[in-house]
């Protein structure tokens, strides 16, 4: 089945990462460290794309 809208796996990857990272930001923001969620949301931004990329990569899936 083909989509009509396919995000690019950067920001597929991107959007993957923060949310899963947000979960795991939510406690140090709640302890009053704002800088610890923010790292946390950060590293899951770079980490997100970095996986989708390799992924969309190792499947050769090709952009329409």
């Amino acid at each position: 089945m083909k989509y009509a809208c396919k995000p690019h796996p950067i920001i597929r990857g991107a959007l993957a990462g923060i949310i899963v990272n947000f979960a795991l930001g939510i406690n140090p923001l709640l302890d009053g460290e704002p800088m610890g969620a923010v790292i946390l949301v950060g590293a899951g931004l770079i980490y997100g794309v970095i996986i989708d990329l390799m992924a969309t990569w190792l499947s050769k899936e090709k952009e329409a």
